[in-house]
Parts: C-alpha cells; sequence; structure tokens
C-alpha cells in the first residue's frame, strides 16, 4: 500500500491525546488512521442510535414524505366526525393491516417471517400506537406473553 506524508501542527491538548491513544494503537499513524476511520464511519452514519420505533417512524416519515399532506383543522374535524367505525371494522377484518405492517416492515411475506420477527413488531407497533404504557414479552417453555 502506498504511504503519503503529511505535516501539520495541533495543540497542546490534542498532542496529549495523541500521546495517550499511540500507547494504546502502537503509533501516532495507527491512531490518526483509526481516528479517520472512525470519522468517516460516523459521517455514514450519521443518525444517533434510535429506538427500534424510531427507526420505524424514520422509515415511514421518508416513504411518505414525498406525498404527505397537511389539511386544514377543518377539514381534520371534518374527517373525524364522518369517520365509519363499521366500515373501519370491515376493512380491519378483511385487509389485515396489522399482517401489512409486518410484511412491509420486514420487506417479505409473513410466511417467510420467524416467531421472534413477529412479536418484535408487535411490541414495536404497541409502542408506536400508545396501546400500553410499557410493552415486553417473556418466553416460557411452551408459549410467548406479551404483557
Amino acid at each position: 500500500m502506498k504511504k503519503y506524508r503529511i505535516n501539520t501542527t495541533i495543540s497542546q491538548k490534542h498532542q496529549t491525546i495523541l500521546k495517550k491513544q499511540a500507547e494504546k494503537f502502537g503509533t501516532q499513524q495507527s491512531v490518526l488512521e483509526h481516528a479517520l476511520e472512525s470519522l468517516e464511519n460516523d459521517l455514514n452514519h450519521q443518525s444517533p442510535e434510535l429506538s427500534p420505533e424510531g427507526e420505524l417512524w424514520m422509515r415511514i416519515y421518508r416513504e411518505i414524505k414525498p406525498t404527505m399532506t397537511l389539511f386544514h383543522r377543518d377539514i381534520t374535524k371534518l374527517l373525524f366526525k364522518t369517520f365509519e367505525t363499521e366500515q373501519f371494522k370491515e376493512f380491519v377484518k378483511n385487509e389485515t393491516p396489522a399482517e401489512f405492517a409486518l410484511e412491509w416492515y420486514y420487506n417479505k411475506s409473513i410466511k417467510e417471517c420467524s416467531l421472534q420477527e413477529i412479536i418484535d413488531i408487535i411490541i414495536i407497533n404497541t409502542n408506536i400506537q400508545g396501546g400500553a404504557d410499557t410493552s415486553n414479552y417473556t418466553e416460557d417453555i411452551n408459549d410467548y406473553k406479551i404483557t
């Protein structure tokens, strides 16, 4: 591998850090190369560590952003006033939105999903929808219990 020479000056504070890290990595060159690779990785993965719910919200936002429309508050009120609960129940029964959410999240059919994946998406959806203050699962010998 071809090597390149660099010349620079750094502050006393950073010189102290460089010497300390050189003890750990062996040479100043190793420290600088490691720091540059870490910086590159950080820039490529800029988003902070997100919870599964946060990751799902970000994915939803990225996918619907081009088609997102904000309604005037009066239109929103009208939509809520005219909401047909029976029609919604029929939709849930026929269209199985939970199954759709699972398949959309994992990009595969429900038949290809593991039991663990199904449980994970149930927990994530419960947390997002606010269906419970907290949700978790426990694994017993014969079954899983979602609480």
